[in-house]
């Protein structure tokens, strides 16, 4: 379903909890999934509203914005943009940045496992490295324990190991009630997903200005010929060691292969590919913004490793 507001909203004070969002509930009430703000602004008309539409499964929503171009850019009434959701189904691994499901993953990736009855509670790890076992939990590929962030009765969040051959590995889970609960997926050289602003792999992508660490936004555009750090996971193995589960150090480990960024189309230059430092299993790549590339405060941006694509995110540019 779609929440609408009639008068226009302003963020960041404007976007109250359950405004303008997308929102997944079911019938039994048991369970509200927030997908994304919309970020349609009211033109007084049903035309101008989000109209979110599912897939029979579930698993894609489509869903039109104007992203409030008409005052911004000046653009026609009747302009709007279409966008997509990937949303991951039950007993599925997801990219956990992107969320794109059971499409493969890489070593050292942040996957998303979905599920029923996973574990009897909430926990998040503390402290690194990251444990292998949180409420009794567990997860391995290949037999291979993955370093675990988070688990509840309905996800859990790992870390791939590293050092996985491609091609088909066994995922499996093991509670304190169940004796494991084995899934194949694939592994690839790259997977790459970049994370985004409203955690759900589509809009803004999580984007900082290289120079101040500043977070790339609408109030914050960044410009043609400067610096900017995309965040994401799924850029496959390192040019040298890091155990699972710990914390990038500094200089930071650089990935084997080398990313393609695109901005508004436009070819980047990258200048770094590797983990960001003090955290795991985040990659950052650090790119030039193409002095060709289009202005706008929602530009399309893609990154591209061993013949992969990444979700595209959008991108502030003034």
């Amino acid at each position: 379903m779609e929440t609408y507001n009639p008068s226009d909203v302003i963020p960041p004070s404007g976007w109250y909890p359950y405004t303008n969002e997308l929102l997944q509930i079911k019938l039994d009430g048991s369970e509200i999934r927030r997908l994304a703000h919309h970020h349609s602004r009211p033109l007084n008309g049903y035309n101008y509203q989000p109209k979110l539409t599912a897939s029979r499964d579930g698993t894609r929503l489509v869903y039109a914005s104007n992203f409030s171009l008409q005052s911004i850019l000046g653009y026609s009434q009747d302009y709007s943009d279409v966008y997509m959701i990937e949303n991951a189904p039950p007993n599925s691994v997801a990219n956990g940045a992107s969320f794109r499901a059971n499409s493969g993953t890489a070593p050292g990736s942040i996957v998303s496992i979905f599920g029923t009855g996973l574990a009897d509670g909430t926990q998040s790890a503390v402290g690194v490295p990251i444990a292998t076992t949180l409420l009794g939990i567990q997860v391995s590929f290949n037999n291979v324990p993955a370093p675990l962030f988070y688990v509840s009765p309905t996800q859990i969040n790992a870390q791939v190991p590293f050092g996985l051959p491609p091609g088909s590995v066994t995922v499996e889970v093991r509670t304190p009630s169940s004796s494991g609960v084995r899934q194949t997926i694939t592994v690839a050289a790259a997977a790459p997903g970049i994370f985004t602003t409203n955690q759900q792999g589509t809009g803004p992508g999580a984007i900082l200005h290289a120079d101040d660490f500043r977070t790339v936004s609408e109030r914050a555009p960044a410009r043609p010929g400067e610096y900017i750090s995309i965040f994401c996971t799924g850029l496959g193995e390192l040019k040298s060691l890091v155990a699972a589960g710990n914390a990038a150090t500094y200089p930071p480990p650089e990935t084997v292969l080398t990313p393609e960024v695109r901005v508004g189309g436009i070819l980047a230059n990258v200048s770094f590919s590797g983990l960001a430092p003090g955290f795991v299993g985040l990659y950052q790549v650090n790119v030039q913004v193409p002095l060709t590339a289009p202005t706008g405060n929602a530009v399309p941006l893609v990154l591209t490793s061993g013949g992969a694509p990444s979700n595209t995110v959008t991108v502030a540019i003034q």
